[in-house]
């Protein structure tokens, strides 16, 4: 099995570093990709895909991947997690490492 393409759709400029929708339902109808791989909030600049922009591309015929390891350092109320159960196409994923400061953290049981 031949390994997939990767599409890179890069986010607006500053200030908003917003998500290029048009661009990136050009992409999917161009590619025909199998997953949308979004984060919400943004690392590093801390933008958050809003509510009509999810909305807008869960209507695209392919799997919306959201990773919100950095939703706890924002206003919460832009997590999509509860989103999730309307939505068959809606994968929502959170870390507790960021918010707790575990990343690279090893555990030694004794």
């Amino acid at each position: 099995m031949a390994a997939g393409k990767v599409v890179d759709v890069p986010r607006m400029e500053a200030p908003s570093f917003g998500l290029d929708i048009p661009g990136i339902k050009s992409a999917v109808e161009k590619h025909k990709p199998k997953v949308l791989f979004l984060t919400s909030p943004n690392n590093p600049d801390g933008s958050v895909i809003t509510t009509d922009e999810i909305d807008d591309l869960l209507q695209l015929q392919v799997l919306v991947v959201v990773d919100e390891a950095y939703v706890e350092f924002c206003d919460t109320s832009g997590s999509k997690i509860a989103d999730v159960v309307n939505h068959e196409n809606l994968i929502v994923l959170r870390t507790f490492s960021k918010r707790a400061a575990l990343a690279g953290t090893a555990f030694v049981h004794a």
